[in-house]
């Protein structure tokens, strides 16, 4: 089974977490705060400089 989790593979986790409130027009800060709040909850927060290549399915999912 293929599995795309529509990351962006040259972004982070960080940043691919991100990338929807800096879309949305959030400021950087705000959105990357956010995010980190975001990646913690979902108990990711440890691979958040990692590219989604270096995930697992599951951490991919999850982002």
């Amino acid at each position: 089974i293929f599995q795309f989790h529509q990351l962006l593979p040259e972004f982070t986790a960080l940043e691919n977490a991100a990338l929807p409130a800096l879309i949305k027009g959030i400021e950087k800060q705000k959105a990357f705060a956010q995010a980190e709040k975001l990646l913690d909850r979902l108990e990711v927060s440890h691979r958040k400089h990692h590219k989604p290549n270096e995930l697992s399915g599951g951490e991919q999912q999850r982002v």
